[in-house]
């Protein structure tokens, strides 16, 4: 004869009595798997979600404390802080303004830590580092790939086990985001067959940041390159793939890079033509009264230095006036 044990009967669900349940003390609600739900077992939302932006705070201000390089600490950052979220992804119903609403609040502490500079590119944030990107793992993207993998293990085994069968059913019935998952998914990236979705799924999320990044008027400058053949660009990503400096010289780096510099005052002239607003911008490619001193001896400059370079594996003598400048490094 089996006995069966004591268990706790909420709303038509059973839950064994070993289950981790804990009462929270001087509130009306207890943590049970994880989840902070009220007596009656409704799922407090915002206060899960509030813990989790919590918790994330605190790690990530742990791991900027730290002497981790650029390259380490985000990927640190998306090991140790952002998986926090993974465990709710699916278990939670959460809608995409949710997970939207996560990345915005970590790119604000990046810029608090000084890991991220507010006017330049976020879209870059999530790009691949051997595409100009910085390699930070977005919430909204990567909860997009968690819900379709659910999803679709669901569907395909729903036949051999009723368990999962209940469970799709249960989602579909609610209309939850995980129920919608794949309409959503068509309807953001314009695709119509699911294997299309399932195998380029990435490739999609990177081509609408890239998309949204070609809109804006400064920082598209730099991804023009992506579209030009005679650019390296896996080479010119070597410093944000490899390099090894700060992660806040590399915020600094980026921040130039973007053209998004903004000086004291709005209102000042550039100091060579005295007609068009000092930018970076400007000062970097488009000041009519520096074509024939700084980007004429800048173009010099990298002329000299290919020239050396070939002469070098060809074991050819370089004569002196060819050689390029000695660079001088600034050490602290």
């Amino acid at each position: 004869m089996h006995v069966l044990r004591p268990a706790f009967i909420v709303l038509g669900s059973i839950r064994p009595a070993s289950a981790k349940s804990l009462v929270t003390p001087g509130l009306d609600s207890y943590r049970y798997l994880g989840v902070l739900e009220d007596r009656c077992s409704n799922v407090l939302k915002e206060d899960v979600l509030k813990n989790i932006k919590e918790e994330m705070q605190k790690r990530i201000g742990r791991l900027s404390e730290t002497k981790l390089n650029a390259v380490n600490l985000f990927r640190a950052i998306n090991e140790h802080a952002l998986s926090l979220i993974n465990y709710y992804i699916g278990l939670l119903d959460l809608e995409p303004s949710c997970f939207e609403e996560m990345d915005k609040f970590v790119r604000k502490l990046l810029a608090d830590l000084k890991i991220h500079m507010k006017p330049a590119c976020k879209e870059r944030l999530y790009l691949p580092r051997d595409t100009l990107g910085r390699g930070l793992v977005s919430v909204a993207f990567k909860a997009e790939k968690m819900l379709l993998d659910f999803k679709t293990n669901l569907e395909r085994r729903k036949l051999i086990s009723l368990r999962k069968a209940a469970i799709l059913w249960a989602e579909q019935k609610r209309k939850t985001h995980m129920a919608t998952i794949t309409e959503f998914l068509h309807c953001k990236y314009g695709t119509t067959t699911l294997d299309e979705i399932a195998k380029s799924l990435r490739d999609l999320q990177i081509e609408s940041l890239l998309l949204s990044i070609k809109k804006k008027r400064l920082h598209s400058k730099l991804f023009e390159s992506l579209e030009n053949n005679t650019f390296d660009i896996p080479t010119s990503s070597t410093w944000l793939k490899k390099g090894n400096i700060s992660p806040k010289s590399e915020a600094m780096f980026s921040f130039l890079q973007d053209r998004n510099v903004f000086f004291r005052n709005s209102d000042e002239k550039c100091p060579h033509c005295k007609s068009s607003p000092k930018t970076v911008d400007h000062l970097a490619t488009r000041c009519s009264r520096m074509l024939n001193s700084d980007y004429t001896r800048r173009h010099n400059e990298i002329v000299r230095c290919s020239h050396a370079l070939v002469s070098e594996i060809w074991n050819e003598e370089v004569q002196e006036t060819e050689k390029p400048l000695r660079a001088v490094y600034n050490v602290e």
